[in-house]
């Protein structure tokens, strides 16, 4: 099954322990209009929403999000297998309900992105960092 064909996403960035960064795994989500839970570095969903992007309070439990590692994963995988649990017709009703904010988070990922479109001038990390913030 493709991820156009999935009516949720669900991934775990590469480094989930000491720093974070948004990867093709996040943006996978953002891009096709999905809603996603993200296994990652403490704090990681709120760091989105602090940088713009909605969460999808309506279906996922970020609980997890603030807790050490064991416990991170431990209530990422049983947030998971809930969601996994919900008959479709049911999840499809949700994710109708947060269309709204599938569409905001995609174009709020390409506002990024277009920050960084080649041919521009190279940007210094600095720079790249205040428009992140």
């Amino acid at each position: 099954m493709s991820i156009l064909e999935s009516a949720v996403y669900f991934a775990c960035e590469s480094q989930t322990v000491a720093a974070g960064i948004v990867t093709e795994k996040t943006i996978k989500g953002l891009f096709y209009k999905k809603p996603f839970l993200i296994y990652s570095v403490k704090g990681y969903h709120k760091w989105l929403k602090d940088n713009g992007f909605e969460l999808y309070d309506e279906l996922f439990d970020y609980s997890f999000d603030d807790r050490d590692d064991m416990n991170r994963i431990q209530m990422y995988v049983k947030e998971s297998r809930r969601i996994l649990s919900i008959d479709l017709k049911e999840l499809k009703k949700i994710i109708e309900q947060i269309k709204n904010k599938l569409e905001y988070n995609f174009n709020r990922c390409e506002e990024i992105s277009k920050k960084f479109q080649i041919g521009k001038p190279k940007t210094s990390e600095k720079e790249i960092i205040e428009m992140l913030i």
